[in-house]
């Protein structure tokens, strides 16, 4: 398989004014960067598959069964598959995300 280079701005993109969602497709996993607008709310949700979340700029709160933490630029999160997350985003915020294919 040939190397591929994408930039974000001719990445598919899906949403609207409130989450918009550019993914790059691999073959076991696909990167996306998630734009999310201030005041946005994500309810409690999983995945059934592993996920890792940068979190490029903004600020929030993520909760999970561990309790609540702050969303800042820097964090890196991993959520095995199967754990429920819910946030809100306090301000406009940019994350990076990660989706492995299931095992």
């Amino acid at each position: 398989m040939a190397m591929t280079c994408t930039r974000w701005a001719d990445a598919p993109a899906t949403g609207d004014a409130a989450v918009r969602r550019a993914t790059i497709a691999g073959t076991g996993a696909h990167l996306k960067r998630v734009e999310i607008a201030a005041g946005t709310t994500a309810g409690r949700h999983d995945h059934p598959f592993e996920q890792f979340v940068i979190v490029e700029s903004g600020s929030g709160s993520l909760t999970t069964a561990d309790g609540t933490i702050a969303l800042e630029p820097g964090l890196v999160i991993h959520f095995p598959p199967g754990t429920w997350h819910e946030a809100v985003f306090a301000t406009a915020t940019v994350l990076l995300e990660v989706n492995l294919a299931p095992a």
